[in-house]
């Protein structure tokens, strides 16, 4: 199953455990964090907004769907804060 796809399902189980149906959004729900991860080695993309909507559209369209758009937040995370790809910054 791809990632995206096991993400959906289980931000699902969990909504349905607290007894939230799919397309419901309540107006303080649950709030959410996703985290792309290796930001620093993400090309041609502002925000991780951006890159959602590029790479994950489906998971992004769950997020809008069922969640208040203040209950999500997107967030890049750089553990280094350089491309370790580029030589001699290693």
């Amino acid at each position: 199953m791809p990632t995206t796809l096991a993400l959906i399902e289980l931000l699902q189980l969990l909504r349905a455990q607290r007894g939230v149906a799919t397309g419901v959004r309540r107006d303080h729900g649950p709030r959410v964090a996703v985290v792309v991860i290796a930001w620093d080695a993400v090309d041609g993309y502002r925000t991780p907004n951006e890159w959602l909507a590029q790479n994950a559209p489906i998971l992004e369209d769950y997020l809008w769907s069922n969640f208040a758009p203040e209950d999500v937040m997107r967030f890049g995370l750089s553990s280094t804060g350089v491309d370790l790809r580029v030589s001699g910054k290693r």
